[in-house]
């Protein structure tokens, strides 16, 4: 392992080598059109990483919500972080403000498209619909909406309407499973990891379905705790899915059974 960027912890920009420095990344996302380049989520920032530099899209050091563009933003724990296909907007989970911002990468504006300041679980409509902090996203199939995974649930945002929706919650009070990492196969299955509880979980957003791949989802014992699946990836020809194990330090790989491949 090397390191490609940052040369300690500060809000700095410029070489990625000597300068740039970082308060405390959460997200990461690759440039789909420059290869060699991405996007991060800096706590209050989103800063874009070719090999070379470092420099702001949106937000500044200082905590806080405001949309606008460039430095006049303001976020607020960016904890989850998604590009279009074309790279010409970003997708952001606003922890903290409870809300989903969109940024468009060539005019660095910046725009709330759902949520509000208030954290909840109401379904709906701007500006009546509310998320309670959102960690992970990712698109669906088609990329016309966006899956959210929340504090105890699981949110879809339709780009169209605007609408918000769950698509499943957690109603068991023994199941410690707290959203975080999500990921969707090709045939629409979603992989979502838990902050609490130490297993990762296949949901068909369809059928309803819910089962546990790997790891136990109980009360959360000594043994349970040992691991937490923050974010993962999934990689549809290894059929696998990789997983960032926060609690305890490292990167497992689960291989996913083929029938998360396979449409029905």
């Amino acid at each position: 392992m090397i390191t490609i960027c940052g040369v300690g912890q500060g809000f700095k920009h410029g070489n990625c080598l000597v300068q740039a420095a970082f308060k405390e990344l959460r997200s990461i996302c690759l440039d789909p059109i420059n290869p060699g380049c991405y996007y991060v989520g800096d706590l209050t920032s989103i800063r874009y990483c070719t090999p070379d530099t470092v420099e702001l899209i949106a937000g500044a050091e200082a905590a806080g919500f405001a949309d606008g563009a460039g430095a006049a933003v303001r976020f607020n724990y960016v904890f989850g972080l998604v590009a279009t296909s074309d790279g010409k907007k970003l997708y952001a989970a606003d922890h903290l403000n409870h809300r989903i911002r969109s940024i468009d990468t060539t005019t660095r504006t910046v725009t709330t498209i759902a949520g509000t300041r208030t954290s909840g679980a109401v379904d709906g409509l701007p500006p009546f619909a509310t998320l309670s902090f959102p960690s992970k996203l990712c698109f669906d199939r088609s990329r016309t909406a966006l899956f959210i995974t929340s504090i105890s649930d699981i949110r879809r945002f339709e780009f169209g309407t605007g609408r918000l929706s769950t698509i499943w919650t957690n109603s068991d009070p023994t199941f410690k499973f707290f959203p975080s990492g999500i990921a969707i196969t090709g045939s629409g299955h979603l992989i979502v990891g838990s902050m609490e509880s130490s297993c990762v979980c296949s949901f068909d957003p369809d059928s309803g379905n819910f089962d546990i791949l790997a790891g136990r989802g109980g009360g959360g014992g000594a043994r349970e705790r040992k691991s937490a699946a923050s974010d993962l990836a999934v990689v549809e020809h290894e059929r696998c899915a990789y997983v960032a194990d926060n609690r305890s330090s490292c990167v497992r790989r689960i291989t996913l059974p083929d029938s998360l491949f396979t449409s029905n």
